[in-house]
């Protein structure tokens, strides 16, 4: 079947999927991609009451501990060499002097 075109007879150009069914493709590719994105980002937020409970957990020096160092400021940085250089004296070593922890007289 032919149908008139601008320079005389031109073929019909049919791709062989009717309109239904390319619309119902779409829909589900679609459906598909808002699932999958609302399950990669949405689901994986955090909402505000969590995070105040994992902030009320850990104190100061704790999140300066486990903190990347490069994303800390100097006075952060500071603070971080300070509390470990304290918990370093508490720690006892067991070749520490005569009568240090860990040994029994």
């Amino acid at each position: 079947m032919k149908s008139k075109g601008p320079f005389g007879d031109a073929p019909d150009i049919s791709i062989g999927f009717s309109d239904a069914a390319l619309l119902a493709v779409s829909l589900v590719g679609f459906t598909m991609l808002a699932a999958s994105m609302y399950s990669i980002i949405m689901m994986k937020l955090k909402s505000a009451d969590e995070i105040a409970e994992e902030d009320a957990d850990i104190d100061y020096d704790e999140k300066l501990d486990r903190a990347d160092v490069s994303t800390l400021n100097r006075a952060q940085r500071r603070a971080r060499a300070k509390n470990r250089m304290k918990k370093q004296r508490r720690i006892p070593t067991m070749n520490g002097p005569p009568g240090a922890a860990g040994e029994d007289d």
